[in-house]
């Protein structure tokens, strides 16, 4: 057989040594499956190797990457040499192809994958933590690879969990985009620039594969996709040197939020977030100090919302009042305009780093937090919709709005023309 050539982009070399595992992610026309499948013939053809190709749901042979194969191997000129059908392709040298969904797989029925030598999973931000620990023990003859190609969706995914966040030490992992693709059709092209004008938040989780963005209306999407996609959202420690601030949102019932903070050099550190199974203030106060004695911090400022000052139902007491006397002095802050307040807490999600597990569920309310919709018109109006989200991000408003009532705050808080222009 005459020397097959194979033109691979610049940005895919280092997936040509071997590995044991192979990632690839990105946006679209980045080139991504193209290049896996011109792999997985050149191997066929060039060493006889069996190769599955693997998908979470495959309900028809349809939803696999077999038309692509077969459009490469029609394109590389090479078709005289496999055998090509409905359910598989198999080399004359003795190589084979075969596809499986592995949403069906168990124990049992994927060991017929045992003697592959490499599995390419394709769309692989919905493989399942399941299907992965099934996969990775069967695909085990020596020197055999697992590649992945996929668009990154959620940074908690299985896949970006194993390859992006911890990767092992036996993995190539690169990030790859149309920029990288010197053979991006203009039709795509066209396609990316429509896409940026349109909806620039939505072209960044498409095209530049960024993690996909909250819902459209959604009031911090841009800046949590932003953070996401910087890997501010990760495992995050205490500063022992610095206070730990809180920030709330009072609701009532069991409404009440609370952030934990802390805040250094003009960066927020969102180490905490709580909201409460028992109503009133006494269970907040019990639940903050077991934080603090678990963790061995000291407190700096408690930010209230406006309606901290307000007198409780029954007591007739202000409710600062009463949180003083369980041992917090909080800072009630004023009413405050609530289209400043998320201006406000946009240029604070700039310079924000998460502890990704402990503050999980807060992250998750500023994602949904969002105007609310007029259906009658089709359209979004500038009221937040008080959906279930709102307690958790207004908590963060509180902090936004109260930075400069901070502990030393003039230390290391920026002025606000200053956040303006980092922002």
């Amino acid at each position: 057989m005459s020397e097959l050539v194979i033109d691979a982009p610049r940005a895919f070399v280092s997936l040509l040594s071997p590995k044991r595992y192979k990632g690839a992610h990105g946006g679209r026309g980045s080139g991504k499956s193209h290049f896996f499948a011109e792999m997985a013939i050149w191997l066929c053809l060039s060493r006889g190797l069996r190769v599955v190709c693997i998908r979470e749901v495959q309900n028809s042979i349809k939803d696999s990457v077999r038309q692509l194969l077969v459009d490469k191997i029609q394109k590389m000129n090479v078709a005289y040499k496999f055998d090509i059908t409905r359910d598989e392709i198999r080399g004359v040298n003795g190589s084979l192809i075969v596809f499986r969904g592995m949403n069906d797989a168990n124990a049992e029925n994927i060991k017929s994958l045992e003697g592959f030598h490499v599995a390419w999973v394709e769309e692989a931000q919905t493989l399942s933590q399941r299907s992965l620990d099934l996969l990775r023990p069967t695909i085990r003859q020596e020197g055999s690879e697992i590649w992945f190609s996929w668009n990154p969706r959620n940074r908690s995914d299985p896949v970006d969990e194993f390859l992006r966040d911890k990767p092992p030490i036996n993995a190539t992992v690169i990030k790859v985009t149309y920029a990288d693709n010197p053979w991006l059709p203009d039709t795509l092209e066209q396609e990316m620039l429509a896409d940026r004008a349109r909806d620039p938040e939505k072209a960044v989780h498409i095209w530049d594969g960024g993690y996909e963005v909250a819902p459209k209306g959604n009031y911090y999407g841009l800046e949590l996709a932003e953070a996401e996609n910087a890997g501010r959202m990760t495992d995050l420690l205490i500063d022992p040197v610095l206070p730990v601030h809180t920030a709330w949102d009072l609701g009532i019932s069991g409404n009440m939020t609370t952030w934990l903070f802390q805040v250094s050099m003009g960066q927020f550190r969102w180490i905490d977030y709580h909201e409460y199974a028992e109503p009133g203030l006494p269970h907040a106060a019990s639940i903050l100090r077991e934080k603090q004695n678990e963790r061995k911090f000291t407190w700096g400022t408690h930010l209230w919302p406006h309606d901290g000052s307000s007198k409780d139902i029954g007591s007739g007491e202000r409710r600062c009042d009463t949180m003083a006397k369980l041992g917090f002095d909080v800072t009630v802050l004023p009413r405050d305009n609530v289209g400043d307040g998320i201006e406000a807490v946009r240029r604070v999600l700039r310079m924000s780093y998460w502890d990704r597990e402990r503050c999980a569920k807060g992250i998750e309310h500023l994602k949904g937090y969002r105007r609310k919709f007029d259906k009658a018109h089709g359209t979004f109006s500038e009221e937040p919709d008080k959906n279930g989200h709102d307690h958790g991000a207004d908590s963060v408003r509180t902090a936004a709005m109260g930075q400069d009532k901070l502990t030393n705050a003039a230390s290391f808080v920026l002025p606000p023309q200053q956040m303006a222009w980092v922002a």
